[in-house]
């Protein structure tokens, strides 16, 4: 096996292609190129997770060009999930009680626990407590994959999960567990929206006001950490020119914008959007300079004023045009796309599916295809959704294990900047190591997660089709279809995008 692991590794393709046609505008009829089995497949496994089979017919009906448009402005009318998947959907805590309530009801449970004078009763209560906090992050970690794996709008699915990774939370920080699913729901309805609705939505949600500690920030007795994390990770960049006294501004104009801790808790002058809540008693109402001008407005009036400058701002454009050219390229832009691409941003008043637009159709995009390396999420995600039977429904407990083992679980990075996108951070050879033990653990349970027997046929196309010499040699090399899929997802192709 260790010869076959470092013959899998040397084999790693590289592809360049010249050449690249206007995504943006689908032919009436389409070409060859744009129907073309092998480009399609490099271009799913870019866009779409992974190439499986339902995908890759649709592409040869309408061509490329047209998927790639109607995935940049999905229909309202279509459905989200198949039917089967909805309906469980439905029956999560998450789905059926709105967050204030859910909150509410979790932190009055955990009152209770903690209450309890007989300590048996309060270490049972408490358990109790936290099973159910638990309970309420998978909800959101099912979503999360149900989506990934199954969702006919695989584009917004791939882009929910960036923005979910930029405005990173941590769930294991107080009552998070009991709203990221929200957090990561809202994220992703705005995924290819504008980037100032998907700021809005980020530093407003309960879940990075209390994360960041905002819900403990009030004139008199500011704390600097959402305005620092907003300038520095979510808008402007390291590199985008703010001071401390910026820092600073952020954090005081932030003041008095947190969480309302119980329903009849509101006051006659607190403003109260679901679970969050503003209060002008706590807030700085003197006046602040920020980039060097004046932040208009009092009170909430303020808070919206400050992300639209930052939204707005040139070195935003440049900071998450990076970050999004990293994410789909599978390295840097060059000097000219980058500044393309914060062009358009700016051009659009922050438009991602124009921005996307842009970034697809030139050149460097195609050029990049194969020469990615998938992350973990990225890499388990596309084994599940190319070798998917069409009629089986993820089973996501063992799936999210195999997550935590590769070290990128949903909503378990500690740090506010997120899962890191480069290359380096996920293809050192303890990381590959584990994806040999994986890739066998996977396809031997192949069966348990899609209920197929051990011998059942691939569903998706022959992996060899697809492979390089050396690695459709070793493929060749399989004796059982369980042993030939570990086999692929070990394989460079497979963890190349």
């Amino acid at each position: 096996m260790l010869l076959l692991r470092r013959r899998l590794l040397l084999s790693a393709p590289l592809l360049v292609l010249g050449g690249c046609a206007d995504l943006a505008r689908p032919r009436a009829e389409p070409s060859a190129a744009d129907t073309d089995p092998a480009r399609a497949r490099r271009w799913l496994v870019r866009l779409a997770w992974g190439a499986d089979a339902d995908t890759l017919a649709q592409v040869r009906q309408i061509g490329l060009s047209a998927w790639v448009s109607q995935q940049l402005q999905p229909s309202a009318s279509a459905p989200p999930l198949p039917a089967p998947l909805q309906a469980r959907l439905a029956e999560q805590t998450t789905a059926r009680t709105d967050l204030a309530t859910l909150v509410w009801q979790m932190q009055a449970q955990r009152r209770e626990a903690v209450g309890q004078a007989d300590p048996d009763a309060r270490t049972r209560d408490f358990k109790a407590w936290q099973q159910a906090m638990t309970r309420l992050q998978q909800e959101g970690a099912h979503r999360q994959l149900w989506r990934a794996v199954h969702s006919p709008r695989p584009l917004q699915s791939r882009l929910g999960w960036f923005w979910l990774n930029h405005f990173n939370v941590y769930q294991g920080k107080q009552d998070l567990r009991a709203m990221v699913a929200d957090y990561d729901e809202q994220l992703q309805a705005q995924a290819l929206g504008r980037f100032r609705d998907l700021l809005g939505v980020a530093l407003m949600h309960p879940a990075m006001l209390r994360y960041l500690d905002n819900d403990q920030n009030a004139a008199g007795r500011l704390n600097e950490n959402l305005g620092r994390e907003l300038l520095e990770l979510h808008t402007l960049g390291v590199d985008g020119g703010y001071t401390q006294a910026d820092v600073l501004s952020a954090a005081r104009a932030l003041t008095g914008l947190g969480l309302a801790s119980a329903p009849e808790a509101r006051g006659p002058a607190v403003l109260r959007r679901g679970l969050m809540a503003f209060n002008p008693a706590r807030h700085d109402n003197e006046p602040k300079t920020l980039l060097g001008e004046l932040l208009p407005g009092q009170g909430l009036a303020q808070v919206e004023a400050l992300l639209d400058r930052l939204a707005r701002h040139p070195a935003t454009a440049r900071h998450v045009t990076r970050r999004l050219a990293l994410y789909l390229l599978g390295r840097p832009a060059s000097d000219a796309l980058q500044q393309q691409l914060a062009r358009r941003f700016l051009d659009s008043d922050g438009r991602i599916a124009e921005v996307l637009r842009t970034l697809l159709a030139h050149p460097e995009f195609e050029a990049s295809l194969g020469q990615g390396f998938k992350d973990p999420v990225h890499w388990v995600v596309s084994a599940l959704r190319e070798q998917r039977p069409p009629d089986a429904w993820l089973q996501p407990e063992m799936p999210l294990g195999w997550l935590a083992r590769l070290g990128e679980a949903p909503y378990q990075r500690g740090t506010p900047d997120g899962y890191p996108l480069e290359r380096t951070a996920w293809a050192a050879p303890g990381q590959l190591a584990l994806r040999f033990e994986l890739a066998r653990s996977m396809a031997l349970r192949w069966g348990a997660v899609w209920g197929q027997p051990a011998d059942t046929p691939l569903p998706t196309e022959d992996p060899a089709a697809v492979a390089s010499g050396s690695s459709r040699e070793v493929l060749a090399s399989a004796r059982r279809p369980a042993e030939r899929l570990a086999l692929w997802w070990s394989s460079p192709e497979f963890m190349s995008h």
